[in-house]
C-alpha cells in the first residue's frame, strides 16, 4: 500500500505523528460529502473525491501531472491547497530524511517543511508554471519560465515509507547513500531508481518503460549502483 494514496484507511506503517495526523485528516477529508462536491465543481474529468485527484496526477504523464498541480495551486482553497500538500509528502519525508542524518528529528523535520510548503503555495506566483512540485519544496526562489531543465513532477510521488531515519537501519542506510552522492561514487539519478527498485518496488520493467530504455540495462544499471555504493560504504567503515 503506497502509505501517501490511502484515502480510506490510515496505514500502520506511518508512523511519525505528524505524518500519522495528515493521514488521519486526508480520509477523513475523502469521506466528506461537502469536500466531494468541492472536487466535483472543479470538473476534472473522473474524479469525485480528493483521492481521485491525486490518483490521477500519478497515473498522469509529467506534463499532465505538473499542468493538475498548478491548477491546483492556483485555485487558492483549502481543498485544493491540501490535495497539493498530500500529494507531495512522499518528497517531504525524502527531505525530511536527508535532514535528519546531519541534526533534529525526523518529526521536526516533517513540520518545518510542511509549514514551508503551506507557505510556498500561499504565496505561489501564478506566472510559475513549470516544475511546481520542485518549486514548493525548495527555499531558494522559483525557477524561472525561460529555464531549459526537464525536471519530471511525477518524479516526485509515491514514495512508501522508509524505515524511520532515526533507527540505526534508516541512518546507516542515509549515511551510506550521502557518502555515495558526496564522493561521486553515484548519482541523484542511480539514488533514484534505486529506491524505485528496491524501496518502492518497482519492477525492472516499469522503471525501463519510465527512462525509455530496456528492463535488462535497468537491471545491470542497478547492479553496477550497489557495488558502487557498497565500496563507499567499505570506505566508511
Amino acid at each position: 500500500m503506497l502509505v501517501f494514496r490511502s484515502h480510506d484507511a490510515v496505514p500502520d506503517s506511518v508512523t511519525s505523528p505528524t505524518l500519522r495526523g495528515l493521514a488521519q485528516e486526508w480520509v477523513a477529508i475523502n469521506a466528506t460529502a461537502e469536500y466531494h462536491r468541492q472536487v466535483a465543481q472543479m470538473a476534472i474529468s473522473g474524479c469525485t473525491r480528493p483521492g481521485d485527484v491525486l490518483d490521477l496526477i500519478d497515473r498522469s504523464s509529467s506534463e499532465v501531472a505538473n499542468e493538475l498541480l498548478y491548477n491546483l495551486v492556483v485555485h487558492d482553497s483549502y481543498l485544493s491547497s491540501r490535495m497539493v500538500l498530500q500529494a507531495l509528502l512522499p518528497r517531504v519525508l525524502n527531505i525530511a530524511c536527508g535532514r535528519v542524518v546531519y541534526s533534529g528529528t525526523l518529526d521536526d523535520h516533517i513540520q518545518s517543511l510542511i509549514s514551508d510548503v503551506w507557505e510556498a503555495i500561499a504565496s505561489y506566483p501564478e506566472h510559475c508554471t513549470r516544475y511546481v512540485a520542485l518549486n514548493l519544496t525548495r527555499r531558494r526562489g522559483f525557477v524561472k519560465e525561460t529555464d531549459d531543465r526537464c525536471i519530471p513532477v511525477a518524479e516526485v510521488y509515491d514514495l512508501v515509507e522508509p524505515t524511520p531515519a532515526a533507527d540505526d537501519a534508516g541512518l546507516e542506510l542515509n549515511l551510506i547513500l550521502d557518502a555515495g552522492l558526496s564522493d561521486g561514487a553515484v548519482s541523484a539519478d542511480d539514488v533514484e531508481l534505486l529506491l524505485e527498485v528496491y524501496i518502492q518496488g518497482w519492477s525492472a520493467s516499469e522503471a525501463a518503460e519510465r527512462r525509455e530504455v530496456s528492463a535488462a540495462a535497468i537491471r545491470k544499471r542497478c547492479e553496477r549502483t550497489r557495488t558502487r555504493l557498497a565500496k563507499s560504504a567499505a570506505a566508511l567503515a
